[in-house]
């Protein structure tokens, strides 16, 4: 009896993978792959990434499975983030918590603060400040103000 036709829509069955290679150098360079072997094999071609194509050749030194995209991103920073002592460590078998649900992942920034709108004078005002020679970051001060400024009491 034939097989089925596989279903070609269907995920592939490897997992995302965190790696750390460590180049000619002795620095570490951590990242994320499918195919781990084939993206080392990648980074020594010259065509892996911009760091590692000056610090050529690497060799893998740690590899880990991760569960899906996002928690491999996510262990990723965690260990980016780690220093060169305790990713030594980390790379000889010392264990790291794993990343908590609220984790950063290595895209996300920090929002940016939002400036504060700036004022829109009435056109009256500035055209106030232009007759009196003043430029039009002409400081608002009340009607007051305006008023002795004009000799005109109330």
């Amino acid at each position: 009896m034939p097989e089925p036709p596989a279903n070609r829509y269907s995920p592939p069955a490897t997992s995302w993978h965190l790696y750390v290679a460590e180049c000619a150098d002795g620095s570490f360079y951590t990242g994320i792959a499918k195919d781990v072997k084939k993206r080392i094999e990648t980074h020594n071609s010259g065509k892996g990434s911009k760091y590692t194509r000056v610090h050529r050749p690497v060799t893998l030194v740690f590899q880990e499975p991760q569960a899906d995209y996002s928690a491999a991103l996510k262990r990723e920073y965690q260990v980016k983030r780690l220093s060169k002592p305790r990713k030594v460590r980390f790379v000889e078998g010392e264990l790291l918590p794993p990343p908590g649900s609220d984790a950063k992942m290595s895209f996300m920034k920090r929002p940016k603060k939002k400036k504060a709108k700036k004022r829109k004078r009435p056109k009256a005002i500035v055209k106030l400040a232009l007759r009196l020679g003043r430029r039009k970051r002409w400081a608002w001060r009340g009607r007051a103000s305006k008023r002795r400024k004009r000799g005109v009491k109330k």
